[in-house]
């Protein structure tokens, strides 16, 4: 069955399946790296369920200011309820991945933090070249140049069936 925490809304409805289904669950990892916090919880598997099928988790800069908008962009297409707008391909999702950190660690390009409860006088809108000490390290692991180890190797979609999907085999289309 899977982790209820980390399940995608098709596999809680018992749809068919696809590698898109990963990109959900993984999009809730990220989203813990980020924060700390579970995307989606509850007292009861119930009210876990409601909340993927019918709700948005908190945003992430509000439980981390640290968080850049652009990183809450990439989770919350991560986490999209719908899978045809969700991200297609690892590849997609790794692709901004890199380039976030690309343009966090170089300067590149400015990245701008949540200004979630502050006041424009606060500084809590900034640009800095390492504004997310406060998430997980190993959220880029893997994303320091284009010759490196890829941070989700697992579901690259040359994968013929990822890990999860494999238990669901009987949901599959034929």
């Amino acid at each position: 069955m899977g982790t209820v925490a980390y399940m995608s809304p098709e596999q809680v409805r018992g749809e068919v399946l696809d590698a898109r289904t990963d990109l959900f669950s993984l999009g809730i990892v990220l989203y813990e790296m980020a924060t700390g916090r579970q995307a989606f919880s509850g007292t009861t598997t119930g009210v876990v369920f409601d909340g993927i099928l019918n709700r948005d988790p908190t945003p992430a800069s509000e439980s981390n200011p640290g968080v850049p908008q652009e990183l809450e962009r990439i989770v919350g297409k991560a986490l999209e309820k719908d899978k045809d707008v969700r991200y297609q391909t690892a590849r997609d999702l790794e692709a901004d991945l890199k380039r976030l950190r690309r343009d966090t660690t170089s300067g590149r390009k400015a990245v701008t933090t949540s200004s979630v409860g502050a006041s424009p006088s606060s500084g809590a809108t900034a640009t800095a070249a390492a504004p997310m000490q406060k998430i997980h390290p190993a959220l880029f692991r893997g994303c320091r140049d284009t010759m490196s180890e890829p941070v989700i190797p697992h579901i690259r979609e040359k994968t013929p069936m990822s890990t999860s999907s494999k238990m669901f085999e009987s949901n599959r289309a034929p």
